[in-house]
């Protein structure tokens, strides 16, 4: 103990060294960076590896004293060359921590946070240059300057990246996670943004990295801001005969009748041009995600061809010919039920005598918003044709309800369980006002019988064929 106590007397800066060696080995050992157990344990080391250099006269932040011999003097000057790195770096990891749990803006872009480090160190530097090497920083910023511009001329594009990253990063117009698209035609997901570029995850899965001074300099559209919410234009030219009401409500119902549209807010029609030969239509909806909208346009595309086809109404071009405007005349001159029949998939083998039968059976009912059509759990009284208005089916699983299918003109429910002679299983709520036609459920089973032996007939000598 005598020993020691005359070491840490004569030589305090050994003991010093001791202490940071140890303290690099314990920190080391904690497997995790950036944690509260490791800068902590950090913290306390480096609190006893600053009073000692205190009890040695090694202070890292004031002018150096006279040293008693070469050595203290080199092992003192190396000691101080540690503290200011390794208060630098406590400082830097427990920025990085506090950046990482999201209580500040710092979280967002990893650009700022290494702004934020760079200035750490450089300070340190600074102190480092000061009060321990003992330079006068007036030459040394002189001939630093000399190099920066030397540099500057060298690294210019890549100097504008940077900078420009600092000016988004400090005005912020997009996020991580954000759907961003350029006026070049690139779009993505925001997925990071660096010291040169932002990289953007566009929707074929692949990596777009776009420099910063070029988002710097385009016309940029966010669309996840100021909500998530999307919305999506399509553009349909109809035949010039039909009447511009009916067709908005038709354009209307179809759009809202996909599930992934978001009822509110609605989906809108507009009329934006009208000519002898066609009258054009911008349908606009909306839905809850940007990444949605392609799979929801596809649907609506669907719902807008089987919806037309139940009003009787043809698409229009200011280049129709003759006889297409003639087809489209044919078309919109079929009879209403006829055609509700060709839009559902059930009936397409049906024969033209077949298709009077079910025309005649079909009963017609009008629905209004809100009102149940079919309780999910009882018995299904007939198939359910839609012809026009929107149709919501939900499930109930406990005490939670979700909507599992939209149906709209030309649409049906209860085909299948109406074969297997099952209860409904989700139940079927007008959205908006409806009119629905009724296949009373002896007829269906019927009809469904019937195309079953005739198709089992049409494939019998095909199979007998190919047995022999």
């Amino acid at each position: 103990m005598t020993a020691l106590q005359q070491i840490f007397a004569e030589r305090p800066e050994l003991i010093a060294l001791a202490v940071f060696v140890l303290a690099f080995v314990s920190v080391r050992s904690v497997a995790s960076r950036m944690t509260l157990r490791r800068i902590l344990m950090g913290a306390l080391f480096f609190l006893g590896f600053t009073y000692l250099l205190f009890q040695a006269r090694q202070v890292p932040y004031l002018a150096p004293v006279t040293p008693r011999d070469a050595l203290a003097r080199f092992i003192g000057d190396a000691l101080k060359i540690v503290w200011w790195f390794w208060a630098a770096s406590l400082a830097s990891e427990s920025l990085r921590l506090y950046a990482s749990r999201g209580h500040t803006p710092l979280s967002r872009y990893r650009l700022s946070q290494d702004l934020s480090v760079a200035g750490i160190y450089l300070c340190a530097l600074i102190g480092l240059t000061s009060y321990v090497l003992n330079l006068p920083l007036q030459g040394l910023l002189v001939t630093s300057g000399a190099v920066a511009v030397v540099l500057g001329l060298a690294l210019q594009s890549t100097l504008g990246d940077v900078f420009y990253g600092i000016v988004l990063s400090l005005g912020k117009p997009y996020n991580l996670g954000d759907w961003v698209t350029l006026d070049n035609g690139v779009e993505g997901i925001v997925v990071e943004m660096n010291w040169r570029a932002t990289n953007l995850l566009t929707d074929r899965q692949d990596i777009a990295i776009v420099p910063n001074s070029v988002i710097a300099k385009a016309r940029l559209v966010n669309s996840s801001f100021p909500s998530r919410t999307h919305g999506t234009c399509i553009r349909l030219p109809l035949t010039a005969q039909a009447s511009p009401e009916r067709a908005v409500r038709v354009l209307s119902d179809a759009a809202l009748g996909c599930r992934l549209v978001l009822t509110q807010p609605p989906p809108s029609v507009v009329v934006k041009a009208m000519s002898a030969e066609a009258t054009v239509f911008e349908v606009t909806f909306f839905t809850s995600e940007v990444g949605l909208a392609a799979g929801a346009q596809t649907a609506v595309y669907e719902n807008i061809y089987r919806g037309l086809q139940v009003a009787g109404i043809a698409l229009g071009s200011a280049s129709a010919s003759a006889s297409a405007a003639k087809s489209a005349a044919d078309f919109a001159a079929l009879p209403e039920l006829q055609r509700l029949l060709d839009s559902s998939g059930l009936f397409g083998r049906a024969t033209a005598d077949d298709r009077l039968v079910l025309a005649r059976a079909l009963e017609r009912m009008e629905y209004e918003p809100g009102e149940i059509i079919l309780e999910q759990g009882n018995a299904v009284p007939a198939l359910l044709i839609a012809a026009s208005g929107v149709l919501s089916v939900t499930r109930r699983s406990g005490d939670r309800v979700d909507e599992i299918l939209r149906i709209s003109a030309g649409g049906q429910v209860g085909a299948d369980e109406l074969r297997r002679n099952v209860p409904a299983a989700a139940t079927v709520t007008a959205l908006r006002r409806s009119t629905v036609y009724h296949l009373d459920k002896m007829i269906f089973l019927n009809f469904a019988e019937t195309q079953a032996a005739s198709g089992e007939q049409g494939q019998g000598p095909g199979r007998t064929q190919a047995a022999a």
